[in-house]
């Protein structure tokens, strides 16, 4: 007799994958979103199996299936939109001070302003110099601490390579 995996732990594998992988990766875990991920996968798998138990009964196995897999697509949506919660946002202003330390000892004879960025769990932070007001330059704050600049924002018609404070 050949041994087939169910319905539901294929499922349950399945949503708790999906939830890993759409977590921020800028993002710190805490224990409780990782409980909240086995969890909503557990009561996936078991919805996934009791479905698959009442369809298998009559119901054709192509429809079955299309109802198995729209079941599992909408769980895992939920899944990880509800994450957000337990993700931990972080700390803008922290972010802030590393990245205008690091411009004072970079730059220690220029000026200039630090804009934010709007998204939770963005650690970048956009910089104009007053000496180059139509450029825009990109840092971020990676989680071993280092502030390195990522983008270059160049007015109409220049190139990265003609600004004043390229790091590339």
């Amino acid at each position: 007799m050949k041994r087939t995996r169910s319905p539901g732990a294929i499922a349950f594998l399945f949503s708790l994958a999906w939830g890993i992988i759409n977590l921020s990766p800028q993002a710190t875990l805490s224990f409780s979103a990782v409980v909240a991920v086995v969890v909503a996968s557990a009561i996936c798998g078991l919805l996934i199996q009791w479905v698959y138990r009442l369809f298998s009964s009559g119901v054709p196995k192509k429809f079955s299936l299309l109802l198995l897999c729209l079941l599992v697509f909408c769980i895992g949506a939920a899944i990880t939109l509800n994450l957000n919660r337990y993700v931990k946002k972080i700390d803008i202003t922290k972010v802030e001070q590393e990245v205008s330390i690091y411009l004072q000892q970079k730059y220690p004879q220029e000026t200039w302003k630090i804009e934010k960025h709007n998204e939770p769990n963005d650690a970048s932070i956009i910089v104009t110099f007053s000496n180059e007001p139509d450029w825009k330059y990109e840092y971020t704050q990676h989680p071993n601490g280092s502030v390195h600049q990522v983008g270059i924002y160049c007015p109409s018609g220049k190139l990265p390579e003609e600004s004043r404070h390229s790091e590339n």
